[in-house]
């Protein structure tokens, strides 16, 4: 397995920022020599295939994390779709707490559900090396978010968390809003498809008028309607950090849309903006083209 293998399995989102190294693991099958592999190694990179998820659901998971905490030098653990599930979010977490080199986690698709996520978010409180943080797809629910959101409070190196798909509803967002009024280290936040709501919407907005670190928010498809979109449209007339910003799939209408095109004659920090599918009308469109000017980036309505 050569490098450019390795990298291909990985979320291409990690590995188009790594730099070469052959110093990467590929967990391929049950194998029960990974820790004599990996032991003295210096790994950067440690990659699971799906073909290697009945190694880490076997008995010893906790005793394998360490072993990975005690013989690697690892930066960047792919567990992508390994059905850890709340019990090896756990074992996870147990390993995060006294890890002190990982800065890249991937956990997407496990089933962590409510319990594995207020484990990880109790682990963020202490662990001072993650920096990228993706828990997409994992059933968290409202009260796991908020656990996270309140880690975010003590957390001072976190730069990048993706929590794409994992029902947060209003109260995650009202959580996650209140801290990045004072969190002052997240530069990348992912909440599509949450269900936040209009209000969960407004919140958010009301953070990005004092938020002075945010440059990447994704919002898509989370219902925030007119009520969620007009305060966002209110608040690009004051934040000047955000650069990257997706609204698409969220009902705006055209109000909004007009909104949005007075808020960028304004913005001029944001040079990437998605409003896919917000039924805004072609004269809509056609002003905030105009607001949108000749900047650098992508304007997206389809």
């Amino acid at each position: 397995m050569g490098l450019q293998d390795a990298l291909e399995l990985l979320p291409q989102d990690l590995h188009r920022k790594m730099l070469p190294t052959n110093r990467t693991f590929v967990l391929r099958r049950t194998s029960k020599t990974m820790c004599a592999a990996v032991k003295n190694a210096e790994l950067d990179i440690i990659v699971v295939r799906r073909d290697g998820v009945k190694f880490l659901n076997g008995a010893g998971l906790q005793d394998k994390l360490n072993c990975l905490n005690a013989w690697c030098r690892l930066t960047v653990l792919d567990l992508n779709q390994c059905e850890l599930r709340e019990g090896g979010a756990q074992a996870m977490a147990a390993a995060l707490r006294v890890n002190t080199t990982l800065t890249n986690l991937n956990l997407r698709h496990n089933s962590l559900r409510e319990g594995g996520g207020q484990a990880i978010a109790a682990a963020l409180r202490v662990n001072t090396t993650l920096t990228e943080l993706y828990l997409v797809n994992n059933q968290l629910g409202e009260r796991a978010g908020q656990a996270i959101a309140a880690a975010l409070g003590v957390n001072t190196t976190l730069t990048n968390l993706n929590l794409w798909d994992n029902r947060l509803g209003e109260g995650g967002a009202q959580a996650i809003a209140a801290v990045l009024r004072v969190n002052m280290t997240l530069t990348n936040l992912h909440l599509g498809e949450n269900q936040l709501g209009e209000g969960g919407g407004q919140a958010i907005a009301a953070a990005l008028r004092v938020n002075h670190t945010l440059t990447e928010l994704n919002l898509k498809d989370n219902g925030l309607g007119e009520g969620g979109g007009q305060a966002i449209a209110a608040a690009l007339r004051v934040n000047n950090t955000l650069t990257n910003l997706n609204l698409g799939w969220n009902s705006l209408g055209e109000g909004v849309g007009q909104a949005i095109a007075a808020a960028l004659r304004v913005n001029m920090t944001l040079t990437n903006l998605n409003l896919w599918d917000n039924r805004l009308g072609e004269g809509v469109k056609s002003g905030v083209r105009q607001s949108w000017g000749n900047r650098e980036g992508k304007l997206v309505f389809w």
